[in-house]
């Protein structure tokens, strides 16, 4: 993985919770997209910051814009997306969360490009309308270098997001 604006730039959360609001944490019984019990009554800081009680998955976690992708206005509140670089099974994947309708390819098109690009990846899109089990919607996006190798990932292209990349359906096994 490129990691040439990884960890480059120093950024606080401030004021967004996405990660408290959207992601569900099994250590703490919160499904995805209800907000954490644990926040502050301001809506976002985090009551167990500082506790044994607050679970090492919420102090290692980091999204990408956290850790340095994208212009700073694309906080993942603002945008309306929240992306990430995670390890899962011993390999790296991206992963994008839309949390409004169209962000992917309005507000948060920027960090689309700049994900897909930096990391080389590709890009799973969770569409905000496609909530499990249904999950019909999700999309992927794909640097040109890759297309190769995602080819089994890629169902229909949707719409070029640069010259570099695509964003095509997410391939469903039947």
């Amino acid at each position: 993985m490129s990691t040439r604006h990884l960890s480059v730039i120093s950024r606080t959360c401030g004021e967004c919770s996405v990660c408290c609001d959207y992601v569900s944490i099994a250590e703490l019984d919160k499904p995805a997209r209800l907000p954490c019990r644990h926040l502050t009554d301001r809506g976002y800081g985090c009551t167990i910051y500082d506790s044994p009680a607050r679970p090492g998955v919420c102090g290692k976690f980091q999204c990408a814009w956290l850790r340095g992708l994208g212009r700073d206005d694309d906080r993942p509140d603002r945008i309306g997306a929240m992306f990430s670089v995670n390890t899962m099974n011993g390999g790296l994947f991206a992963y994008a969360l839309e949390l409004r309708t169209g962000a992917i390819i309005g507000t948060a098109a920027n960090m689309v490009v700049e994900v897909a690009s930096a990391t080389r990846l590709p890009l799973v899109v969770s569409d905000y309308e496609s909530l499990p089990p249904e999950d019909k919607g999700d999309r992927v996006a794909a640097h040109v270098s890759i297309l190769y190798r995602a080819r089994s990932m890629l169902g229909a292209l949707i719409d070029w997001m640069s010259p570099e990349v695509a964003l095509h359906q997410l391939r469903k096994e039947p």
